[in-house]
């Protein structure tokens, strides 16, 4: 059992819609990009780039995402709002602060 966070964050002018899937012990088991209305830059949805958020929690480094070339942006939405939804779990469900 765990939970999951579903966001849309815009990214300059277009929408990322993405899942945040947690184990019950706050770790990260999965991220999905749902939507990316962007022109280019695919790559953040690619499985081999999100994995790199798996195992991850609360406390975890996230100051230094693998980058995508021409896709900075991009990278960084995705990694602050990672990032915020296991913290948001840290605090509801672990009675933890950020």
């Amino acid at each position: 059992m765990g939970y999951a966070t579903l966001e849309t964050v815009t990214n300059r002018t277009w929408p990322i819609s993405y899942i945040v899937v947690m184990n019950s012990d706050g770790t990260i088991q999965d991220v999905e990009v749902l939507n990316y209305q962007g022109a280019r830059n695919w790559g953040v949805q690619a499985e081999s780039w999100l994995k790199q958020f798996f195992g991850k929690n609360a406390d975890s480094d996230f100051s230094a995402p693998t980058g995508i070339t021409g896709a900075t942006v991009s990278v960084r939405t995705i990694n602050k709002g990672v990032h915020c939804a296991v913290a948001s779990y840290k605090v509801l469900f672990q009675g933890g602060k950020k």
